[in-house]
């Protein structure tokens, strides 16, 4: 699975909305709807942040 589907993933079983994600990461809504669609490729730092929101390891990206 890749990086913006395992986020996706994780989001959705964690009944977390984008919106939810927005403002607990500090990121945009279509920044992370890009992720999330595969258009973008998130940074380290911005990684850390999903992880810490979604409370999942960095290494569930398979990076």
């Amino acid at each position: 699975m890749d990086i913006g589907h395992t986020i996706q993933h994780h989001r959705k079983e964690k009944n977390i909305s984008i919106e939810q994600l927005a403002l607990n990461t500090r990121l945009s809504i279509s920044t992370i709807k890009k992720i999330e669609n595969n258009e973008i490729v998130p940074d380290r730092d911005t990684l850390f942040k999903l992880s810490t929101a979604l409370d999942i390891p960095i290494s569930e990206y398979q990076l």
